[in-house]
Formats: structure tokens, C-alpha cells, sequence
């Protein structure tokens, strides 16, 4: 009885364990801008910043987020962004009605520096040192808009 207990415990353990995998998704606070890069006016993201721990100026109103398989996405936090902020990155207002269709669109090719582009992905063949023109895959929740910046 004690052995089948044993390997019944053990059996379920195993199941367990995968379930139990260790986050290693890598998140870094940054400063985003929204508007045209020249100028920063228009619709599109104007800079990318990270937000230095020592030096905080500015707060931070989104976080970079680099996942274990080498894929990123970009966390804006609603509460922390002006709807005239909301409006540039997303085109138009986010409605209950339009917000699982919306995506962002970069207009213009934004160069990041290369403290960001190291931040974009954990693997460096993946790494993007300019943000480019296109359409991006876009997540809406109540709290964030979610930009996935590399799949």
C-alpha cells in the first residue's frame, strides 16, 4: 500500500511540475511619446526611453516586456497615458465596440537606441534596432494596450 501511495504521489507530482514553470520573462520601465518622430505630431509612437532607476525623470507609463522564447511586447498602461495619447497610438479612441480590432500603426521607422534594442529581445538574431513601418498585433484591456514588438 505504501509503495502504490508512493508512486501515486509521485505520478502527480509530475504532472504538477510543468505547470509550475519559473517566470522568465525580463520587464524593463520605459517612457513612450506618442505623435509623428518628426515633430511628434500625427499618429505613431515619437521615442522609446528607459526610465533610469537612479535618475527617475519622468514616470514611467509603459514597461518593454522580453519573453524566454525571444518575443516582446510593449505594455502601455492606460491609466498612465492622456486619451490624446491613446488616440495617437491606436488612430482613433478605444470604444467598447472597436477595441478587439484596433492596431497600432509605426508610420514612420523609429531608430531606437541601443540600450532598447537590446531590450527587445533576450535572443540578439531577433533584436530590432529600428522600430519599422507597419501594423503591429494589438491586445486591449481595461488597464493596458499591448503591442507585441517582436513575435
Amino acid at each position: 500500500m505504501k509503495t502504490i501511495l508512493t508512486i501515486l504521489f509521485i505520478g502527480c507530482l509530475a504532472q504538477l511540475c510543468p505547470a509550475q514553470t519559473i517566470n522568465n520573462d525580463q520587464e524593463n520601465e520605459i517612457r513612450i511619446t506618442t505623435g509623428r518622430r518628426t515633430g511628434c505630431f500625427g499618429s505613431g509612437m515619437c521615442t522609446i526611453t528607459k526610465i533610469d532607476e537612479n535618475n527617475r525623470q519622468g514616470q514611467a507609463n509603459a514597461i518593454l516586456i522580453t519573453k524566454k522564447d525571444g518575443s516582446s511586447l510593449l505594455r502601455v498602461y492606460r491609466d498612465r497615458i492622456s486619451k490624446r495619447q491613446e488616440t495617437n497610438l491606436l488612430g482613433t479612441t478605444i470604444t467598447a465596440h472597436n477595441k478587439n480590432s484596433l492596431v497600432f500603426v509605426m508610420e514612420e521607422a523609429l531608430p531606437l537606441s541601443s540600450e532598447i534594442k537590446n531590450m527587445t529581445s533576450n535572443l540578439s538574431s531577433r533584436q530590432i534596432q529600428v522600430l519599422p513601418v507597419g501594423n503591429y498585433e494589438t491586445i486591449i484591456t481595461e488597464k493596458y494596450i499591448n503591442i507585441i514588438l517582436v513575435n
